[in-house]
């Protein structure tokens, strides 16, 4: 509550979990509406991203199931 969602800024073009990449492809594009904030924003995706030589294990598309309670 009380924090905005500014539609010009985010990331697109993000590479899924797994895809084979080689030095100098693009993992995300980065939209954002100053230089500054691009930078802070490249900058919080790479520490979020980890690159390794072999995919990482498959996990399951739904992780869990989220639902109102039932009355008992």
């Amino acid at each position: 509550p009380g924090d905005t969602v500014d539609p010009r800024v985010g990331l697109s073009a993000v590479q899924p979990v797994g895809t084979p990449v080689c030095t100098g492809d693009p993992l995300a594009r980065v939209h954002a509406t100053t230089d500054e904030a691009a930078e802070l924003a490249v900058r919080a995706v790479q520490r979020a991203l980890r690159i390794a030589d072999e995919a990482p294990p498959a996990r399951p598309l739904v992780h869990a199931v989220v639902a109102a309670p039932t009355a008992p």
